[in-house]
Protein backbone atom coordinates (compact mmCIF):
# COMPACT_ATOMS: atom_id res chain seq x y z
CA UNK A 1 0.00 0.00 0.00
CA UNK A 2 1.17 3.48 -0.43
CA UNK A 3 3.16 5.36 1.85
CA UNK A 4 0.10 7.41 2.88
CA UNK A 5 -2.33 4.51 3.22
CA UNK A 6 -6.17 5.44 1.67
CA UNK A 7 -9.12 6.44 3.58
CA UNK A 8 -10.39 3.30 6.20
CA UNK A 9 -13.72 2.57 4.12
CA UNK A 10 -11.49 1.05 1.49
CA UNK A 11 -8.10 -0.08 3.15
CA UNK A 12 -9.32 -3.70 3.20
CA UNK A 13 -10.23 -3.66 -0.94
CA UNK A 14 -6.54 -1.76 -1.47
CA UNK A 15 -4.87 -4.51 1.00
CA UNK A 16 -6.14 -7.31 -1.38
CA UNK A 17 -6.06 -5.53 -4.84
CA UNK A 18 -2.11 -5.52 -3.89
CA UNK A 19 -1.72 -8.78 -2.79
CA UNK A 20 -3.46 -10.48 -5.76
CA UNK A 21 -2.74 -8.04 -8.67
CA UNK A 22 1.06 -8.56 -10.27
CA UNK A 23 1.96 -5.59 -12.41
CA UNK A 24 1.93 -6.15 -16.25
CA UNK A 25 1.88 -4.16 -19.37
CA UNK A 26 0.20 -4.53 -21.99
CA UNK A 27 1.48 -5.74 -25.58
CA UNK A 28 0.42 -2.46 -27.29
CA UNK A 29 3.77 -0.91 -29.15
CA UNK A 30 2.60 2.54 -27.27
CA UNK A 31 3.43 0.88 -23.97
CA UNK A 32 6.78 -0.41 -22.86
CA UNK A 33 8.86 -1.71 -20.07
CA UNK A 34 12.32 -0.86 -19.51
CA UNK A 35 14.63 -2.12 -16.29
CA UNK A 36 15.66 1.02 -14.24
CA UNK A 37 19.43 2.28 -14.78
CA UNK A 38 20.43 2.20 -11.60
CA UNK A 39 23.89 3.82 -11.56
CA UNK A 40 23.56 6.44 -9.25
CA UNK A 41 24.85 8.98 -11.20
CA UNK A 42 27.04 11.39 -9.15
CA UNK A 43 24.82 14.39 -7.66
CA UNK A 44 25.96 17.08 -9.33
CA UNK A 45 27.63 19.76 -6.95
CA UNK A 46 25.29 22.21 -5.66
CA UNK A 47 22.50 20.30 -5.37
CA UNK A 48 22.80 18.52 -1.60
CA UNK A 49 19.89 16.03 -1.97
CA UNK A 50 19.89 16.10 2.27
CA UNK A 51 19.04 19.27 3.04
CA UNK A 52 16.10 21.66 1.68
CA UNK A 53 16.35 25.45 1.28
CA UNK A 54 12.88 26.85 2.61
CA UNK A 55 12.84 30.16 0.65
CA UNK A 56 13.00 28.25 -2.09
CA UNK A 57 9.45 26.75 -1.44
CA UNK A 58 8.25 30.50 -0.07
CA UNK A 59 6.40 31.49 -3.25
CA UNK A 60 3.92 28.52 -3.18
CA UNK A 61 1.88 29.27 0.24
CA UNK A 62 2.41 26.22 2.05
CA UNK A 63 0.92 25.44 4.88
CA UNK A 64 2.78 25.40 8.04
CA UNK A 65 3.48 22.24 7.69
CA UNK A 66 3.95 19.77 5.00
CA UNK A 67 5.64 16.87 3.48
CA UNK A 68 8.50 17.06 1.28
CA UNK A 69 10.76 14.80 -0.83
CA UNK A 70 12.42 15.13 -4.18
CA UNK A 71 14.53 13.15 -6.59
CA UNK A 72 17.34 14.00 -8.84
CA UNK A 73 17.03 12.73 -12.54
CA UNK A 74 19.49 12.18 -15.27
CA UNK A 75 18.09 11.97 -18.34
CA UNK A 76 19.41 9.07 -20.71
CA UNK A 77 18.68 9.74 -24.86
CA UNK A 78 17.37 6.36 -26.55
CA UNK A 79 16.62 5.72 -29.67
CA UNK A 80 13.25 5.02 -29.92
CA UNK A 81 11.29 4.62 -33.15
CA UNK A 82 8.18 7.29 -31.65
CA UNK A 83 7.74 8.15 -28.01
CA UNK A 84 5.47 5.60 -25.91
CA UNK A 85 2.45 6.48 -24.06
CA UNK A 86 3.89 5.07 -21.11
CA UNK A 87 7.11 3.81 -19.61
CA UNK A 88 7.12 1.38 -17.00
CA UNK A 89 10.62 2.07 -14.48
CA UNK A 90 11.37 -1.08 -11.89
CA UNK A 91 11.66 1.70 -9.39
CA UNK A 92 9.93 4.22 -7.24
CA UNK A 93 9.50 7.78 -8.09
CA UNK A 94 10.33 9.39 -4.65
CA UNK A 95 11.13 7.36 -1.63
CA UNK A 96 10.26 8.86 2.32
CA UNK A 97 8.38 11.86 2.84
CA UNK A 98 10.22 14.28 5.28
CA UNK A 99 7.41 16.16 7.49
CA UNK A 100 8.59 19.73 7.11
CA UNK A 101 7.96 22.41 9.94
CA UNK A 102 8.10 26.35 8.24
CA UNK A 103 9.08 27.69 11.60
CA UNK A 104 12.33 30.21 11.61
CA UNK A 105 14.79 27.51 9.77
CA UNK A 106 16.54 28.79 6.99
CA UNK A 107 17.74 25.00 5.87
CA UNK A 108 16.08 21.84 7.15
CA UNK A 109 17.78 18.41 7.15
CA UNK A 110 16.18 15.63 5.57
CA UNK A 111 15.91 12.39 6.89
CA UNK A 112 16.31 10.10 3.22
CA UNK A 113 18.87 10.94 0.60
CA UNK A 114 17.11 8.86 -2.06
CA UNK A 115 19.79 7.34 -5.22
CA UNK A 116 19.48 9.54 -8.54
CA UNK A 117 17.35 7.94 -11.30
CA UNK A 118 17.86 7.79 -14.92
CA UNK A 119 15.17 7.95 -17.35
CA UNK A 120 14.87 7.06 -21.46
CA UNK A 121 14.31 10.19 -22.95
CA UNK A 122 13.82 10.03 -26.71
CA UNK A 123 17.30 10.56 -28.45
CA UNK A 124 16.92 14.36 -30.67
CA UNK A 125 19.43 14.41 -33.85
CA UNK A 126 22.42 16.41 -33.52
CA UNK A 127 21.88 18.37 -36.69
CA UNK A 128 19.74 21.45 -36.18
CA UNK A 129 16.46 21.51 -37.16
CA UNK A 130 16.05 23.45 -40.91
CA UNK A 131 12.21 24.39 -41.02
CA UNK A 132 12.75 26.47 -44.14
CA UNK A 133 9.52 25.58 -45.60
CA UNK A 134 7.67 27.18 -43.35
CA UNK A 135 6.37 30.86 -43.24
CA UNK A 136 4.44 31.00 -39.81
CA UNK A 137 1.54 34.14 -39.37
CA UNK A 138 -0.26 35.79 -36.76
CA UNK A 139 -2.92 38.20 -36.21
CA UNK A 140 -2.78 39.76 -32.46
CA UNK A 141 -1.66 42.64 -30.65
CA UNK A 142 1.62 43.63 -29.47
CA UNK A 143 0.90 43.71 -25.84
CA UNK A 144 -0.29 39.71 -26.45
CA UNK A 145 2.31 39.14 -28.63
CA UNK A 146 5.11 40.10 -25.74
CA UNK A 147 2.89 37.62 -23.51
CA UNK A 148 3.79 34.85 -25.92
CA UNK A 149 7.56 35.32 -26.31
CA UNK A 150 8.42 32.26 -24.01
CA UNK A 151 6.01 30.07 -25.79
CA UNK A 152 7.59 31.12 -29.40
CA UNK A 153 10.96 31.07 -28.06
CA UNK A 154 10.65 27.63 -27.01
CA UNK A 155 10.16 26.57 -30.92
CA UNK A 156 11.23 28.84 -33.31
CA UNK A 157 14.42 30.53 -32.92
CA UNK A 158 16.97 29.62 -35.43
CA UNK A 159 14.93 26.93 -37.32
CA UNK A 160 15.27 28.51 -40.54
CA UNK A 161 11.35 29.66 -40.59
CA UNK A 162 10.05 32.63 -40.98
CA UNK A 163 7.19 34.47 -38.49
CA UNK A 164 4.76 37.24 -40.15
CA UNK A 165 3.03 39.23 -37.41
CA UNK A 166 0.16 41.28 -37.92
CA UNK A 167 -0.77 43.98 -34.95
CA UNK A 168 -3.21 46.81 -34.11
CA UNK A 169 -0.78 50.25 -34.36
CA UNK A 170 1.99 50.45 -31.96
CA UNK A 171 4.81 52.57 -31.27
CA UNK A 172 7.16 50.26 -30.15
CA UNK A 173 6.69 47.63 -32.93
CA UNK A 174 9.83 47.76 -34.22
CA UNK A 175 11.55 48.17 -31.20
CA UNK A 176 9.77 44.43 -30.62
CA UNK A 177 10.61 43.64 -34.28
CA UNK A 178 14.42 44.09 -33.24
CA UNK A 179 14.55 42.89 -29.65
CA UNK A 180 13.27 39.35 -31.43
CA UNK A 181 15.49 39.34 -34.04
CA UNK A 182 18.63 39.49 -32.24
CA UNK A 183 17.37 36.33 -30.57
CA UNK A 184 17.29 34.43 -33.67
CA UNK A 185 13.93 34.49 -34.27
CA UNK A 186 13.16 35.94 -38.03
CA UNK A 187 10.48 38.03 -37.55
CA UNK A 188 8.43 40.94 -39.41
CA UNK A 189 5.95 42.97 -37.63
CA UNK A 190 3.55 44.78 -39.22
CA UNK A 191 0.75 47.35 -38.33
CA UNK A 192 -3.30 47.62 -39.52
CA UNK A 193 -6.51 49.35 -38.54
CA UNK A 194 -8.48 46.62 -40.34
CA UNK A 195 -10.65 43.94 -37.46
CA UNK A 196 -9.40 41.18 -36.93
CA UNK A 197 -11.00 38.57 -38.91
CA UNK A 198 -9.98 40.75 -42.15
CA UNK A 199 -6.19 40.96 -40.40
CA UNK A 200 -6.06 37.33 -40.10
CA UNK A 201 -7.10 36.66 -43.86
CA UNK A 202 -4.71 39.33 -45.00
CA UNK A 203 -1.91 36.85 -43.11
CA UNK A 204 -2.28 34.69 -46.29
CA UNK A 205 -1.60 37.41 -49.05
CA UNK A 206 1.40 39.01 -47.00
CA UNK A 207 3.08 35.28 -46.35
CA UNK A 208 2.94 34.38 -49.99
CA UNK A 209 4.22 37.77 -50.72
CA UNK A 210 7.45 36.77 -48.77
CA UNK A 211 8.06 33.69 -49.51
CA UNK A 212 11.24 32.45 -50.80
CA UNK A 213 11.38 31.39 -53.76
CA UNK A 214 11.19 27.25 -54.04
CA UNK A 215 11.93 27.57 -50.46
CA UNK A 216 8.83 28.09 -48.75
CA UNK A 217 6.26 25.01 -49.00
CA UNK A 218 3.71 25.94 -46.26
CA UNK A 219 2.48 28.97 -44.77
CA UNK A 220 1.15 28.46 -41.60
CA UNK A 221 -1.52 30.44 -40.05
CA UNK A 222 -2.01 30.07 -36.14
CA UNK A 223 -2.67 32.39 -32.91
CA UNK A 224 -0.86 33.88 -30.49
CA UNK A 225 -1.39 30.73 -27.90
CA UNK A 226 -0.46 27.98 -30.15
CA UNK A 227 2.16 26.14 -29.19
CA UNK A 228 4.68 23.41 -30.94
CA UNK A 229 5.94 21.35 -28.55
CA UNK A 230 8.59 20.49 -31.30
CA UNK A 231 8.79 21.51 -34.91
CA UNK A 232 11.41 18.95 -36.42
CA UNK A 233 8.33 16.75 -35.81
CA UNK A 234 6.45 19.20 -37.57
CA UNK A 235 9.14 19.06 -40.38
CA UNK A 236 9.54 15.48 -41.24
CA UNK A 237 5.46 14.97 -40.26
CA UNK A 238 4.64 17.10 -43.49
CA UNK A 239 7.58 16.07 -45.60
CA UNK A 240 6.67 12.23 -44.98
CA UNK A 241 2.75 12.54 -45.71
CA UNK A 242 1.90 15.81 -47.54
CA UNK A 243 2.62 17.00 -50.88
CA UNK A 244 3.07 20.45 -51.55
CA UNK A 245 3.25 20.70 -55.11
CA UNK A 246 -0.82 20.52 -54.82
CA UNK A 247 -3.09 22.35 -53.55
CA UNK A 248 -4.07 21.50 -49.80
CA UNK A 249 -5.61 22.64 -46.82
CA UNK A 250 -4.52 20.71 -43.45
CA UNK A 251 -5.36 21.78 -40.14
CA UNK A 252 -7.41 20.31 -37.66
CA UNK A 253 -11.05 19.88 -36.73
CA UNK A 254 -12.35 20.95 -33.58
CA UNK A 255 -11.81 18.32 -30.92
CA UNK A 256 -15.68 19.28 -29.90
CA UNK A 257 -18.36 18.04 -32.17
CA UNK A 258 -20.37 20.58 -31.48
CA UNK A 259 -18.52 23.36 -32.25
CA UNK A 260 -17.74 21.36 -35.77
CA UNK A 261 -21.39 21.49 -36.23
CA UNK A 262 -21.59 25.41 -35.81
CA UNK A 263 -19.17 26.63 -37.98
CA UNK A 264 -18.34 23.78 -40.20
CA UNK A 265 -16.12 21.23 -41.67
CA UNK A 266 -13.15 23.97 -41.58
CA UNK A 267 -9.63 24.27 -39.94
CA UNK A 268 -9.93 25.35 -36.90
CA UNK A 269 -7.11 28.04 -37.12
CA UNK A 270 -5.49 27.65 -32.94
CA UNK A 271 -4.38 23.98 -33.89
CA UNK A 272 -2.52 25.61 -37.25
CA UNK A 273 -3.99 26.17 -40.89
CA UNK A 274 -1.00 24.89 -43.44
CA UNK A 275 -1.87 26.00 -46.96
CA UNK A 276 0.49 25.03 -49.39
CA UNK A 277 1.83 27.73 -52.02
CA UNK A 278 -0.14 26.44 -55.11
CA UNK A 279 -3.40 27.15 -52.79
CA UNK A 280 -2.21 30.08 -51.11
CA UNK A 281 -1.45 30.99 -54.31
CA UNK A 282 -4.92 30.96 -55.64
CA UNK A 283 -6.44 32.33 -52.19
CA UNK A 284 -4.20 35.66 -53.02
CA UNK A 285 -5.06 35.48 -56.50
CA UNK A 286 -8.77 36.40 -55.27
CA UNK A 287 -7.43 37.86 -51.89
CA UNK A 288 -10.18 41.69 -52.65
CA UNK A 289 -12.86 39.67 -53.61
CA UNK A 290 -12.85 37.69 -51.03
CA UNK A 291 -12.66 40.23 -48.51
CA UNK A 292 -15.65 41.80 -50.20
CA UNK A 293 -18.26 38.93 -50.37
CA UNK A 294 -21.06 39.36 -48.01
CA UNK A 295 -20.61 36.47 -45.88
CA UNK A 296 -21.96 35.46 -42.22
CA UNK A 297 -18.60 34.96 -40.84
CA UNK A 298 -17.11 36.14 -37.28
CA UNK A 299 -13.74 34.76 -37.47
CA UNK A 300 -10.70 34.44 -39.71
CA UNK A 301 -10.78 31.39 -40.03
CA UNK A 302 -13.93 31.18 -41.30
CA UNK A 303 -13.88 33.93 -43.65
CA UNK A 304 -10.84 31.77 -45.26
CA UNK A 305 -12.63 28.27 -45.72
CA UNK A 306 -15.17 30.10 -47.48
CA UNK A 307 -12.45 31.65 -50.16
CA UNK A 308 -10.63 28.63 -50.55
CA UNK A 309 -13.97 26.71 -50.91
CA UNK A 310 -15.57 29.25 -53.55
CA UNK A 311 -12.58 29.40 -55.55
CA UNK A 312 -10.60 26.18 -55.34
CA UNK A 313 -10.88 22.47 -55.77
CA UNK A 314 -9.23 22.21 -52.45
CA UNK A 315 -11.00 20.72 -49.34
CA UNK A 316 -9.68 20.01 -45.76
CA UNK A 317 -7.72 17.59 -45.12
CA UNK A 318 -8.01 16.69 -41.35
CA UNK A 319 -4.93 16.25 -39.12
CA UNK A 320 -5.42 14.84 -35.86
CA UNK A 321 -1.87 15.25 -34.81
CA UNK A 322 -2.89 18.89 -34.65
CA UNK A 323 -5.20 20.05 -31.58
CA UNK A 324 -7.69 22.77 -31.30
CA UNK A 325 -8.40 21.65 -28.22
CA UNK A 326 -11.44 23.77 -27.35
CA UNK A 327 -12.47 22.29 -24.13
CA UNK A 328 -11.77 23.55 -20.68
CA UNK A 329 -12.08 22.85 -16.73
CA UNK A 330 -10.48 19.79 -16.19
CA UNK A 331 -8.05 18.51 -18.58
CA UNK A 332 -5.85 16.56 -16.82
CA UNK A 333 -7.15 13.73 -18.61
CA UNK A 334 -5.23 15.16 -22.06
CA UNK A 335 -2.17 16.21 -20.29
CA UNK A 336 -1.65 12.73 -18.61
CA UNK A 337 -2.42 10.79 -21.32
CA UNK A 338 0.83 10.80 -22.32
CA UNK A 339 0.27 10.96 -25.94
CA UNK A 340 2.13 13.13 -28.42
CA UNK A 341 1.06 16.24 -30.09
CA UNK A 342 1.89 18.64 -33.30
CA UNK A 343 0.34 21.73 -31.88
CA UNK A 344 -1.47 23.05 -28.36
CA UNK A 345 -3.95 25.32 -28.50
CA UNK A 346 -5.99 27.54 -25.87
CA UNK A 347 -4.03 26.85 -22.64
CA UNK A 348 -4.50 30.58 -21.32
CA UNK A 349 -8.01 30.90 -22.53
CA UNK A 350 -10.35 28.07 -22.22
CA UNK A 351 -8.54 26.25 -19.69
CA UNK A 352 -5.04 26.91 -17.86
CA UNK A 353 -1.50 25.00 -17.94
CA UNK A 354 1.19 27.12 -18.34
CA UNK A 355 2.69 25.19 -21.26
CA UNK A 356 5.76 26.87 -21.93
CA UNK A 357 6.89 26.83 -18.27
CA UNK A 358 5.91 22.58 -18.95
CA UNK A 359 8.31 23.00 -21.43
CA UNK A 360 11.16 24.14 -19.94
CA UNK A 361 11.98 20.63 -19.12
CA UNK A 362 13.09 20.26 -22.19
CA UNK A 363 16.44 21.93 -21.88
CA UNK A 364 17.44 19.23 -19.93
CA UNK A 365 16.07 16.23 -21.38
CA UNK A 366 15.09 17.49 -25.26
CA UNK A 367 11.81 18.57 -26.59
CA UNK A 368 9.79 14.82 -26.73
CA UNK A 369 10.38 14.36 -23.04
CA UNK A 370 7.55 17.27 -22.40
CA UNK A 371 4.87 15.65 -20.89
CA UNK A 372 6.34 11.98 -21.30
CA UNK A 373 5.02 9.61 -19.53
CA UNK A 374 6.51 7.15 -16.92
CA UNK A 375 4.90 4.48 -14.40
CA UNK A 376 6.93 3.65 -11.22
CA UNK A 377 6.37 0.89 -8.75
CA UNK A 378 5.27 3.19 -5.94
CA UNK A 379 2.18 3.33 -8.27
CA UNK A 380 2.93 6.74 -9.19
CA UNK A 381 2.84 8.51 -12.84
CA UNK A 382 5.05 11.02 -14.01
CA UNK A 383 3.60 13.34 -16.73
CA UNK A 384 6.62 15.16 -17.28
CA UNK A 385 5.50 18.99 -17.10
CA UNK A 386 2.07 18.62 -16.07
CA UNK A 387 1.96 16.04 -12.95
CA UNK A 388 2.97 13.26 -10.88
CA UNK A 389 -0.52 10.97 -9.96
CA UNK A 390 -0.32 8.64 -7.04
CA UNK A 391 -3.14 5.71 -7.82
CA UNK A 392 -4.83 3.23 -5.30
CA UNK A 393 -5.48 0.55 -7.64
CA UNK A 394 -3.29 0.94 -10.85
CA UNK A 395 -3.32 -2.19 -11.94
CA UNK A 396 -7.12 -1.77 -12.76
CA UNK A 397 -6.10 1.28 -15.01
CA UNK A 398 -6.32 1.26 -18.76
CA UNK A 399 -3.68 3.77 -19.21
CA UNK A 400 -4.29 3.55 -23.18
CA UNK A 401 -7.72 5.37 -22.77
CA UNK A 402 -7.95 9.13 -21.19
CA UNK A 403 -9.37 9.68 -18.31
CA UNK A 404 -12.16 11.69 -18.61
CA UNK A 405 -12.18 14.71 -16.73
CA UNK A 406 -13.91 16.95 -18.14
CA UNK A 407 -17.06 17.58 -16.62
CA UNK A 408 -19.38 17.86 -20.63
CA UNK A 409 -20.82 14.52 -21.83
CA UNK A 410 -17.74 13.03 -23.80
CA UNK A 411 -19.55 12.11 -26.85
CA UNK A 412 -18.48 15.24 -27.92
CA UNK A 413 -14.85 14.36 -27.76
CA UNK A 414 -15.21 10.65 -28.29
CA UNK A 415 -13.97 10.96 -32.17
CA UNK A 416 -10.93 12.91 -31.67
CA UNK A 417 -10.01 12.29 -28.36
CA UNK A 418 -11.40 8.32 -27.65
CA UNK A 419 -11.22 5.94 -25.95
CA UNK A 420 -12.01 7.24 -22.67
CA UNK A 421 -11.96 5.74 -19.02
CA UNK A 422 -13.96 6.71 -16.41
CA UNK A 423 -12.32 9.59 -13.88
CA UNK A 424 -10.98 9.27 -10.67
CA UNK A 425 -11.93 10.41 -6.81
CA UNK A 426 -9.32 12.34 -6.43
CA UNK A 427 -9.85 11.99 -2.85
CA UNK A 428 -10.19 8.28 -3.12
CA UNK A 429 -8.80 6.80 -5.54
CA UNK A 430 -6.14 8.86 -7.24
CA UNK A 431 -4.00 11.76 -5.52
CA UNK A 432 -2.29 14.39 -7.69
CA UNK A 433 0.63 16.54 -7.33
CA UNK A 434 0.48 19.65 -9.99
CA UNK A 435 3.75 21.09 -11.73
CA UNK A 436 3.61 24.67 -10.28
CA UNK A 437 7.22 25.74 -11.42
CA UNK A 438 10.34 24.93 -13.45
CA UNK A 439 13.37 26.92 -12.53
CA UNK A 440 16.52 27.18 -14.52
CA UNK A 441 19.17 26.57 -12.44
CA UNK A 442 23.27 26.02 -13.22
CA UNK A 443 22.99 22.56 -12.35
CA UNK A 444 19.86 22.12 -14.37
CA UNK A 445 15.92 22.17 -14.24
CA UNK A 446 13.77 22.11 -10.83
CA UNK A 447 10.86 21.31 -11.15
CA UNK A 448 8.01 21.97 -8.13
CA UNK A 449 4.85 19.62 -7.97
CA UNK A 450 2.70 20.39 -5.46
CA UNK A 451 -0.55 18.83 -4.00
CA UNK A 452 -2.84 21.32 -1.81
CA UNK A 453 -4.67 19.61 0.70
CA UNK A 454 -8.03 20.60 0.58
CA UNK A 455 -8.72 20.47 4.54
CA UNK A 456 -5.53 23.02 4.32
CA UNK A 457 -3.98 21.10 7.22
CA UNK A 458 -0.81 19.44 5.49
CA UNK A 459 0.38 20.05 1.73
CA UNK A 460 2.53 17.78 -0.09
CA UNK A 461 5.54 18.47 -2.12
CA UNK A 462 7.79 16.88 -5.04
CA UNK A 463 10.63 18.39 -6.29
CA UNK A 464 12.62 16.66 -9.07
CA UNK A 465 15.54 18.07 -9.66
CA UNK A 466 16.97 17.28 -14.19
CA UNK A 467 20.75 16.97 -14.09
CA UNK A 468 21.66 19.12 -17.26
Amino acid sequence: MSRRGWVSTILATTLVALFFFTRSDTNSSSLISIPHHYSNPTSPAGWDSCSLELKSLEAFALTDTFRYSRRIIKSQPVDMPERPDLTTVNDPLVHDFDEIKQDHSKIVKLGSCAPALTLDVPAQPKKKVDASAFLFGISTTLERLEDSFEQISHWLPHTKAGLLVLITPHERAAEVMDKWRKLGIDIIIEQSNVDFPRRYFHLVRGLYQRRHGSTTKWLVLMDDDTFFPNLRHVVTHFAKRYDYTKPMYIGPLSENFEQVKKHGIMAFGGGGVFLSIPLAETIAAHHDECLKEDVDVIEGDQMLVHCIYKHSSARLTVDYDLHQMDFGDDVSGFFESGRSSLSLHHWKSWYTVDVPRAARVARACGPDCVLQRWKFTDDMVLSNGYSIAEYRDIGSIDFSAIENTMPEDNYKYLSALGPFREALDPRQDKFSFRMLDTVYEKQGMRQVYVHRDPDHRMDEVVELFWVL
